[in-house]
């Protein structure tokens, strides 16, 4: 049963048969924490029940995924390594999906799309990816791609908390439609986020090691050379 605005559902999830240890704490600390009319972003609320921050939720996760699919597809373009190409051309397609998931909540919730506070965590994010982007022609591929990888991770661990936190909300409330959709989002990010990390341990870390390696021996035989030619052009006492 999906939950109408400010509705129960009739018998909700007890503390004891949430999944995990997590989940109990987030919702104890809902229930239990004085800042309780928090949204998931930190901005203030009118908040009526525990559906209310749901649909808040919703509305921020949906503002985050359209602004992450605007550029995604940027940063697969840019990107120097062919397999962190593929990696953000996945994420955009995923993305996609995700956000007609929350929307579909959203509609099954009577609720739309837009309204609730905007995404504030996921715009400083891409606001440094496009920073980044800027630097691309001055900065080494390999450093590059690092740092690509660095604010990705950024937005997938921003996605898996704005997820997580929904999903407890969808458990404990009930809402069974809710809740398969956004586990299948939440497993998705952390998939990618897992992707991203094994791509940066295995290869584009290395490399830009064995750039930033390689400038230091520049800079020693720039250093060297230097103190030659002064020497070579003192006079002889």
């Amino acid at each position: 049963m999906i939950l109408q605005p400010g509705g129960f559902a009739p018998h909700p999830l007890s503390l004891t048969e949430l999944d995990n240890r997590q989940d109990r704490l987030l919702i104890q600390m809902f229930f239990l924490h004085p800042k309780a009319g928090l949204c998931p972003n930190g901005a203030w609320m009118k908040m009526e029940s525990l559906t209310d921050l749901l649909i808040d939720g919703l509305q921020e996760a949906s503002d985050a995924e359209q602004q992450l699919l605007e550029v995604l597809p940027t940063m697969s373009r840019v990107a120097s390594s062919e397999e962190l190409q593929e990696d953000f051309s996945l994420h955009a397609e995923q993305t996609g999906a995700q956000l007609k998931r929350v929307e579909n909540i959203l509609n099954e919730l009577h609720a739309k799309p837009i309204g609730g506070e905007p995404a504030e965590g996921m715009r400083g994010i891409i606001a440094e990816a496009d920073r980044l982007i800027a630097e691309a022609p001055q900065t080494d591929p390999a450093v590059f791609d690092a740092a690509l990888i660095a604010v990705a991770q950024r937005a997938e661990h921003y996605q898996i908390a704005v997820y997580g936190t929904l999903r407890t909300y969808a458990q404990i409330l009930g809402a069974t439609e809710a809740l398969e959709p956004l586990r299948l989002t939440l497993n998705e990010e952390v998939e990618m986020d897992r992707k991203l990390t094994a791509l940066a341990e295995t290869a584009v870390n290395l490399d830009a090691a064995e750039a930033d390696e390689q400038l230091q021996q520049e800079a020693i035989g720039e250093a060297e050379g230097s103190n030659a030619g002064e020497l070579s052009g003192s006079p002889i006492k």
